[in-house]
């Protein structure tokens, strides 16, 4: 239990008094809660359904998705396009990731993860619940997936993540979130190929230009996964 609500504290806005743990102790739970989120915004989605238009219950299905992890991984995403949008050197872009402002390439970075989500959901017409606690769990998966196998740079919390994740919690993260996958049927196979392969280039990547992850860095893959599962979806369904 302590696992859990250090993943839910780590990972979402939800209140969480007690004292919990290290984010790489907690990770084993990380599919569970992304998964959750996902639920929780499909839930939502039907809720709305009927009262008001699609297009607009798709944006305000993204918009809950982004208030219940508090912008954490579109944060992550708009330092990673502002810090990596040009020829830098590593210690230049670990400056940049630091900088809390963000720059234009940040800003359009932004734009475009939060208009494909909204588009993939608003045409996705079946299957959203599937849809959205898979986009959830693999998501966040692909942190712990990218954290485990890659070398950690800088100070903070990523690297306090990347420390604390064993291997047996990243194999648990990871069968489990392809077991959350299972209900998408025949889009199961190609969702984990995909986040699988979209977690190695960014491994390759990140240690090329950077020479290692933080926690940006996983934010960044996290938004760039959950948008390739929604799309993905969407382009079935």
């Amino acid at each position: 239990m302590i696992r859990f609500l250090g993943a839910v504290q780590f990972l979402t806005v939800l209140p969480v008094r007690s004292s919990t743990c290290a984010p790489g102790e907690a990770a084993g739970y990380f599919p569970i809660v992304g998964g959750l989120l996902g639920l929780a915004a499909g839930g939502f989605h039907l809720l709305l359904t009927g009262y008001v238009a699609e297009p607009v219950n798709a944006l305000l299905t993204v918009l809950l998705l982004i208030i219940l992890s508090g912008a954490l991984h579109e944060d992550g995403l708009a330092d990673c396009a502002d810090a990596f949008g040009g020829q830098r050197p590593p210690e230049r872009v670990m400056a940049i990731l630091k900088d809390s402002r963000i720059g234009a390439f940040g800003a359009l970075a932004l734009v475009f993860s939060v208009g494909l989500r909204w588009q993939a959901i608003a045409q996705t017409s079946s299957h959203l619940l599937e849809s959205l606690a898979a986009a959830g769990a693999l998501s966040r998966t692909s942190q712990v997936a990218l954290a485990w196998i890659s070398r950690p740079a800088g100070e903070g919390s990523g690297r306090l993540f990347a420390l604390s994740l064993i291997t047996p919690r990243a194999v648990v993260a990871i069968l489990l979130a392809a077991v959350i996958t299972i209900p998408l049927g025949v889009i199961a196979l190609p969702a984990l190929v995909g986040t699988a392969g979209l977690t190695l280039i960014a491994r390759d990547f990140y240690e090329r230009h950077l020479g290692g992850v933080n926690g940006d860095c996983c934010g960044a893959l996290s938004q760039v996964v959950e948008g390739f599962i929604l799309l993905l979806c969407a382009s079935i369904w």
